[in-house]
């Protein structure tokens, strides 16, 4: 396990809470652990992804546009900052800075997509809460037209 993190650290979080323990586990092992120090970027808007980061301690900002600008969003213990890239290669819709030490988990989603494969009921479980999600967002942009 990574620096004495436990699958229930992962099971808390949305994303992952359908997700059968060993799965859990796997992910765990096959993740890599980094630190930052504060002011650090995590990653750059524009870059291509690389998979998910879960926030194993400390807190990030989210940035939209310039830096200088208030950050449009914060990301603390328990957080998985970027989702899609999980599932597909994207480029990162933000730019995510350290406020202070922080250790992270990256998930690569090569890793992800073997755990997935070797865990169908997770992938199961994973799919229909995505698909639930993406129809209530297409609800709610039909409200919008």
């Amino acid at each position: 396990m990574v620096s004495g993190i436990k699958p229930e650290f992962l099971k808390q979080i949305d994303f992952f809470s359908g997700f059968e323990m060993e799965a859990l586990r796997l992910i765990l092992l096959t993740c890599e652990q980094k630190s930052f120090s504060a002011s650090e970027i995590i990653f750059n808007k524009g870059d291509l992804s690389d998979g998910g980061y879960v926030v194993a301690r400390g807190r990030l900002a989210l940035y939209d546009r310039s830096l200088t600008i208030d950050p449009i969003g914060f990301a603390g213990p328990g957080v998985l900052v970027g989702v899609l890239a999980l599932l597909s290669m994207t480029e990162r819709p933000v730019t995510v800075i350290a406020t202070e030490t922080s250790s992270l988990l990256l998930i690569s989603r090569g890793s992800f997509k073997r755990i997935l494969q070797e865990h169908p009921l997770s992938a199961e479980r994973l799919l229909k809460q995505v698909s639930s999600r993406l129809s209530a967002f297409i609800n709610d942009l039909n409200l919008i037209a």
